[in-house]
């Protein structure tokens, strides 16, 4: 078990883990772990004050473990201006990610590591088969997707409680955990355990059935990639193409585009029908229509967005810490002018952290961004890259060093309301 750890960690020993840690058994163990194999750790503790008293004593438990172990450890805080939706667990969720990501850019070499373990995977496979997920769905979470490595994932949850036993480590438990008010907690707690009463290898062979997925999502990922590209330039794919996808390739199609799985029952059937026919989509474009040889994707017509003031000014040296809130680069490596404007399709920039390029779609939908806010994020470039997605991503092309002879620091003004 630890060995396969290690293995799994040991090409990113010139790396700085960012440790996502709850104060729970999973992260606790995590942390443990990564200390006493000589791993590079800044640990992130994210403290949502929403069970008072608890939600205090979790963060003393990271602070005081951290310190003892000599690691450097951040502490975030959830307040109401974070909530971006109804949905507390989403906004949550994107809070806590844009957390890790602001420790991850501190340093040159970076990974983010959570402590996701194997009954996690089994309760997300059956959520997710409860939601007609597709292929994706049932494959789950994978070890390790971008910046992110999850080394537990097929570590059962018994043998990290072992693990904890043997070393003497303190963790809290959440106490709403116990309770059934979420989702996940329902097939935690009651649906999971009665099948494991019927059924005693079902996890199992549940783990088994999600490796191999996780092998054919990938093949899949890899075969649609080139496919979804194409629509994003052109707004169109070819009737035969479209046909030639198996109905996997053709779910994996629709998630790409970010497309709710509950219409891709119609947009399978789009092929068959007359020309004209059209399904309606969501996010970036209005509808997909059957034409004569082509399925046409017609974009939302993007209302007109009051664009935030760029402030730019000389600095002498870069921060001991970095922030969102604003950028250092390097002025003998910009080209032009630099300006702001609203992302859109296309757009791809050389982020940190990052072998290649990324599109900025991608990192907005990795973020969670909600549809109805997805017009409100900005990039800044100048005539040749893209250096700055808002809040969410830094380009690696012209970021200032410490060796930078002029370095500019360049935050935006937020519009007037």
């Amino acid at each position: 078990m630890e060995k396969e750890w290690f293995e799994h960690l040991a090409p990113y020993q010139n790396h700085t883990f960012v440790l996502g840690c709850s104060g729970g058994l999973d992260s606790m163990v995590m942390l443990h772990f990564l200390v006493h194999q000589k791993f590079k750790v800044h640990v992130v503790h994210v403290n949502y004050h929403q069970r008072v008293e608890a939600s205090e004593l979790d963060q003393q438990l990271v602070e005081k473990s951290a310190k003892e172990l000599l690691m450097p450890c951040a502490v975030f805080h959830f307040a109401n201006e974070h909530t971006l939706s109804s949905n507390f667990q989403e906004s949550a969720r994107i809070f806590r990610y844009g957390c890790f990501e602001e420790i991850s850019k501190k340093y040159e070499h970076a990974k983010i590591i959570l402590a996701h373990h194997a009954d996690d995977q089994v309760e997300t496979f059956f959520m997710n088969l409860s939601r007609k997920s597709g292929l994706m769905g049932l494959a789950g979470m994978p070890l390790e997707r971008g910046n992110i490595l999850r080394p537990f994932l097929w570590t059962a949850k018994n043998d990290l409680l072992n693990y904890a036993k043997k070393h003497k480590i303190a963790w809290r438990e959440d106490a709403s955990n116990a309770s059934n008010k979420y989702y996940r907690n329902r097939w935690r707690n009651e649906f999971i355990p009665l099948m494991e009463s019927e059924v005693p290898a079902l996890t199992d062979a549940v783990i088994q059935l999600m490796k191999c997925m996780q092998e054919e999502q990938l093949r899949t990922e890899i075969s649609i990639q080139p496919i979804s590209y194409k629509i994003l330039i052109s707004n169109s794919l070819d009737l035969g193409v479209f046909e030639s996808l198996t109905h996997e390739e053709r779910f994996e199609l629709w998630r790409k585009l970010g497309q709710p799985a509950g219409t891709f029952a119609s947009f399978e059937q789009l092929a068959a029908l007359d020309k004209g026919k059209k399904v309606n989509m969501v996010g970036d474009f209005a509808f997909v229509l059957k034409e004569d040889s082509t399925l046409h994707f017609e974009l939302v017509e993007k209302k007109a967005t009051s664009l935030p003031s760029l402030m730019i000014e000389e600095s002498k040296v870069l921060p001991p810490e970095f922030s969102k809130s604003s950028l250092y680069l390097d002025k003998s490596l910009i080209e032009g002018e630099l300006k702001i404007r609203p992302w859109k399709i296309g757009d791809r920039i050389a982020s940190v952290g990052i072998a290649g390029t990324q599109l900025v779609s991608d990192i907005i939908k990795d973020a969670k961004i909600p549809n109805h806010q997805k017009n409100n994020v900005f990039v800044v470039e100048d005539s040749t890259s893209i250096h700055w997605v808002v809040g969410l991503k830094i380009g690696r092309k012209a970021l200032a060093q410490a060796s930078s002879r002029s370095i500019l620091k360049v935050g935006i003004r937020t519009f007037e309301k």
